[in-house]
């Protein structure tokens, strides 16, 4: 059986002319999506294909796709292709319609023409793959009457007089509120020496605060630098004077420092004898850490006045000076005595030293 015809709807569909040679010329031409009014149906875009008489010489190209497909020479292929051509030929002369597989049908005319009509139920244009026909029926609208609106000419109607008193009424009541706040004051009735934590008459002036010096005062000498957070000793007796609290004490937290006299230099070195058993010792009990050795030395003076034996660890690579309560040997009591410190102070802590 002659599988031609096939190869030709094959063909058309990425060839836009396929040639029979010795017949004519099948031309595919794109053609877009249409709309037919009268049967209301939308067609997706398409190969338009016409049947071209002139177009007789042999392009190689169905010779070439037949003798891929059935494993041919091109010659043999292209002897089966004029015989193919000659048979359709005589059938056309004889007055047979011919049937292309796809692309259409194929009838000899009046003056020796022949007639192309093409097949439209198969789609040729491989971007319109899998579109069909679209039955679109037209959408009947009803046309709703529109309601004529009558306007009535309608009276006026009378003032709501509640409606009225509340809309007028917080523009009466703030003014007179106001009014009677102002007036105790205007006439005397409210005296100016009774109001004591805030006062509503905008329009009273308060008089200057005047300073009235405290009638105790203490001399008071500059410190040291970085001393201030230490108290001072003079006489034998650190002062602080609270101006918060009116008192001079020496047992303040907070407060100025003053002198009551020369402060007194004390020694806070480390006696060479003592100094030799310190080092020997590894566990101390640091009461702070300074980068300043004046406020080292006083922190040393103070815990001896207290009773203990303290005295600066010697590490000359430390950027801070540590000031230590007592050492000891063992760990275990350099533990115990700091419980009994941190009575005192809390932020005592143990420090070995290698």
């Amino acid at each position: 059986m002659n599988q031609t015809g096939k190869y030709i709807s094959e063909l058309l569909l990425e060839h836009d002319c396929v040639v029979v040679p010795g017949l004519g010329g099948f031309v595919a031409n794109y053609a877009p999506a249409q709309i037919n009014s009268n049967r209301h149906i939308i067609f997706p875009p398409y190969k338009k294909i016409v049947f071209n008489r002139k177009l007789k010489n042999n392009d190689g190209l169905l010779a070439e796709y037949i003798s891929a497909v059935e494993n041919k020479s091109f010659s043999e292929a292209t002897h089966s292709l004029n015989l193919f051509s000659e048979n359709l030929i005589q059938r056309l002369n004889k007055g047979e319609t011919i049937l292309i597989e796809s692309v259409g049908s194929l009838v000899m005319g009046s003056e020796n023409n022949i007639s192309f009509e093409p097949n439209t139920s198969t789609n040729l244009l491989i971007s319109s793959f899998g579109f069909e026909s679209i039955q679109a029926l037209p959408v009947n609208r009803e046309q709703k009457k529109v309601k004529e609106v009558v306007f009535e000419n309608r009276g006026a109607k009378p003032a709501d007089r509640k409606s009225i008193y509340r809309r007028v009424a917080p523009y009466v009541a703030v003014p007179l509120l106001a009014l009677l706040l102002w007036l105790p004051f205007a006439m005397g009735v409210v005296k100016e020496d009774k109001i004591n934590f805030s006062r509503i008459n905008p329009f009273y002036n308060a008089p200057a605060p005047v300073y009235a010096p405290a009638e105790f005062y203490e001399p008071f000498t500059p410190p040291a630098q970085y001393s201030s957070i230490f108290d001072y000793e003079a006489e034998g007796k650190a002062v602080k004077y609270s101006f918060v609290e009116n008192t001079v004490a020496d047992s303040l937290s907070t407060g100025v420092i003053v002198s009551l006299g020369e402060i007194s230099a004390e020694d806070t070195s480390v006696p060479e004898t003592v100094a030799a058993v310190v080092s020997t010792k590894k566990y101390h009990i640091i009461a702070g850490a300074f980068k300043y050795n004046d406020l080292a030395e006083l922190l040393v003076a103070d815990l001896r006045k207290k009773g203990f034996g303290a005295y600066i660890l010697d590490e000359p690579n430390e950027d801070l000076q540590k000031v230590s309560y007592e050492g000891f040997l063992n760990r275990n009591e350099a533990l115990e005595k700091l419980r009994e410190i941190q009575n005192e102070n809390p932020d005592a802590w143990v420090y070995r030293k290698d």
